[in-house]
């Protein structure tokens, strides 16, 4: 099995959440989304979801690319945004940022 072919886990965050996603550096950007989609019951659509590579990116990876072009390997760190709430269309619609969520994630306050 070439090192391309062979299965591994990507970390999805988004806010308070983190989706384990089994994958091969061939699939596609997409393909990641369509499985936090499925980790979601479906209830938020692929199309209405953004991948970031790091938390400071401005632009989301293109749906088409596979995790190989952007070297994503086992446990790497995805970043997840979905479309806001009442905002209509989805990622192939426009460019305009103002209708996605910020990049966030929420770490847990341990000083207690």
């Amino acid at each position: 099995m070439s090192s391309a072919n062979k299965p591994i886990y990507v970390r999805c965050k988004r806010r308070d959440q983190t989706y384990f996603v089994f994958a091969s550096k061939t699939d596609t950007i997409f393909h990641v989304k369509e499985r936090v989609s499925e980790a979601l019951g479906r209830e938020v659509s692929p199309r209405k979801m953004r991948v970031y590579l790091t938390e400071k990116a401005t632009d989301p990876l293109p749906d088409s690319a596979t995790l190989a072009d952007h070297d994503v390997g086992n446990d790497d760190c995805l970043y997840v945004v979905f479309r806001k709430a009442g905002m209509d269309g989805d990622d192939d619609d426009d460019a305009d940022d103002g209708c996605w969520e910020d990049v966030e994630v929420i770490r847990p306050d341990l000083g207690a």
